[in-house]
């Protein structure tokens, strides 16, 4: 993997990881699969 395409730019405290991964879902398929689940809130 290329190291630029996953650490984020600018201010770090702003960094959205569920938005990283709607944003790079096309280039990461499997790994945008495995997020969503880890990433995943329970509803109950």
């Amino acid at each position: 993997l290329d190291e630029s395409a996953y650490i984020p730019e600018g201010n770090s405290k702003s960094f959205s990881a569920l938005e990283w991964w709607k944003n790079n879902s096309l280039k990461f398929k499997v790994l945008s699969k495995i997020a969503a689940d880890i990433l995943a809130i329970p509803v109950s």
